[in-house]
């Protein structure tokens, strides 16, 4: 059965001591440790200290090192480092061990942070963290990149009360556990909001069906993937089509992502498959997606494909793309823009009235208007890391970039000339645009994690108008961490000067997670019901 989530630590307390306190420099703080669950002080004063290993040698590459009393490390982003200026607190990951420390002064904390923060951007980029470098990474967005929200920032105006305890400390465990029968590993758990949903692993899809109250019930189905030529299909890409009846397969890593299989899930038969061509040139394809959420409910003949320099949308109905029982047409090609090499996209998603946000392999994150694959409306400076999932609420309000080590959350509501509300998909944003917020795993819990990246962060599963997403999902390892998004919009306000956020609730599994996703509020009412998918093909869900 499922594990219930785990207690994490509690902040740690401050050092007590029966003698005279010692002298306290402002540049310094307490050095605590984190072992056995908790938190104790090492050190009851220590100085921090970035010295760069390199400097002044004759290719002047930066290399950072971090010395805090006794413990020495190479600045990087595997650090894990926490901020968190309202208690004046950092916490970070050391290859020994889990530590934080407590800056006696805000002063010192803030010199601190940014004397770090520079060594960072010079780990990442590798070039030294002057102002024309910053502007190179940058743009005109250097203070957004730094946390900084510009004045009068639009923060979510929704008239939601922020959660109570209850809610925010809501029990994931699933009381429901299915082991699919042997296969190879599980790529993807596509939930459908009709009768099905379907796990796919290496070759074949196994078919459970959705059930009221929110629970999956193994419908003990597999079906084969086979192409024209009786030649198995190992897809790592599938998007459900044509009012859940279809299933759209790619495959990116297996040689043929040249073309889309389209499989009918009833006959259990793949009835078409499509060429990716454009001028008679292959174009493969990296990821796709539906128009909008809610394609997959529809007849909707038109889908969005992506390859690491094209945004495309093609439609499955053109006199060349006319679907024809095995038979091997060419997708047409709707509009769509090569794009100049070195955009590096890598995963993109939609909104509920077709708005697209892209993330790329450099962290740039671009967002394009329905009405134009052009030219990105609002373009997001890269932090650093390539982001390898992206997702967007219904309304297109918040964005949601996977990274490694964190999620970026991005609020792109921003004023019009005319003072109306808007987004970054509907008017060029950058510069008034409130800063990323980062949702992250405390250190402690990334080396429970061993140093498994986050993937795959995405919302609860919202198709209509007017309601909001309520959490925040992402899998790591052998664990799903979840956000209350509700809390995360609260505790991250501009006010409370908080932009890195920690409090979250987590499943743990025996083996790796594949898939940590929602079943659709369809048939769960307000409710918020998790599933998760093991690569071994364990689906865990909750019960009623």
């Amino acid at each position: 059965g499922a594990k219930q989530s785990v207690e994490l630590p509690p902040e740690p307390a401050a050092a007590t001591s029966s003698e005279a306190a010692p002298p306290r420099p402002t540049n310094g703080g307490t050095l605590f440790k984190h072992q056995d669950g908790k938190w104790g002080v090492l050190t009851s004063a220590v100085i921090p200290e970035l010295t760069d290993d390199n400097e002044g040698r004759e290719d002047d590459q930066p290399k950072w090192i971090l010395d805090v009393g006794d413990v020495t490390f190479p600045v990087s982003e595997k650090c894990n480092l926490v901020s968190n200026a309202a208690s004046r607190r950092i916490d970070f990951l050391a290859p020994n061990g889990v530590y934080a420390i407590r800056f006696f002064s805000q002063p010192g904390y803030e010199a601190f942070m940014a004397e770090y923060k520079d060594a960072l951007f010079e780990a990442v980029y590798g070039m030294r963290a002057s102002d024309a470098n910053k502007v190179k990474q940058f743009g005109q967005m250097g203070a957004w990149a730094n946390g900084v929200d510009p004045a009068g920032a639009v923060w979510d105006l929704t008239d939601e009360p922020p959660p109570g305890a209850d809610d925010a400390m809501k029990d994931f465990n699933q009381e429901e556990q299915h082991a699919t029968e042997e296969g190879e590993d599980v790529m993807d758990m596509k939930m459908g909001a009709m009768d099905n949903s379907f796990l796919i692993r290496g070759n074949a899809v196994d078919v459970f069906r959705n059930r009221e109250g929110g629970a999956l019930s193994d419908a003990k189905q597999r079906v084969k993937l086979m192409d024209n030529a009786n030649s198995y299909i190992t897809p790592t890409k599938g998007l459900l089509a044509n009012q859940e009846s279809s299933m759209l397969l790619l495959s990116p890593n297996q040689g043929r992502r040249e073309k889309i299989y389209q499989m009918d899930l009833e006959s259990e038969r793949v009835v078409s498959e499509w060429g990716c061509k454009l001028n008679d040139v292959d174009i493969p394809m990296l990821d796709m997606c539906g128009d909008n959420k809610r394609s997959q409910m529809t007849d909707d003949k038109t889908f969005l494909g992506l390859d690491s320099n094209r945004l495309i949308r093609w439609d499955r109905r053109m006199a060349e793309g006319v679907a024809q029982v095995l038979a091997s047409p060419t997708l047409g090609r709707v509009e769509g823009k090569d794009y100049a090499r070195g955009t590096n996209f890598s995963c993109m998603a939609t909104t509920g009235d077709g708005c697209i946000a892209v993330g790329s392999m450099d962290g740039k994150i671009r967002l394009y208007s329905d009405k134009s694959m052009n030219q990105a409306k609002t373009s997001f400076p890269g932090l650093g890391s390539p982001i390898t999932s992206i997702d967007v609420t219904y309304d297109g309000k918040w964005i949601l970039a996977t990274t490694a080590t964190c999620l970026v959350l991005l609020h792109t509501c921003v004023r019009a000339k005319n003072q109306e509300l808007t987004t970054g998909f509907r008017t060029k944003a950058g510069s008034t645009i409130a800063a990323p917020r980062l949702l992250k795993l405390k250190p402690e819990d990334a080396a429970r994690a061993k140093g498994a990246p986050l993937l795959k962060g995405k919302f609860t599963w919202v198709t209509e108008d007017g309601k909001q997403e309520r959490w925040i999902v992402a899998s790591c390892g052998n664990y799903s961490i979840l956000f209350n998004f509700r809390r995360v919009k609260a505790a991250t306000a501009p006010d409370a000067k908080l932009l890195e956020f920690t409090e979250y609730n987590h499943v743990q599994k025996d083996s790796q997670i594949a898939e940590s996703t929602f079943v659709h509020e369809r048939f769960t009412g307000n409710d918020t019901h998790l599933v998760i998918a093991t690569t071994k093909g364990d689906v865990f869900c909750a019960g009623r």
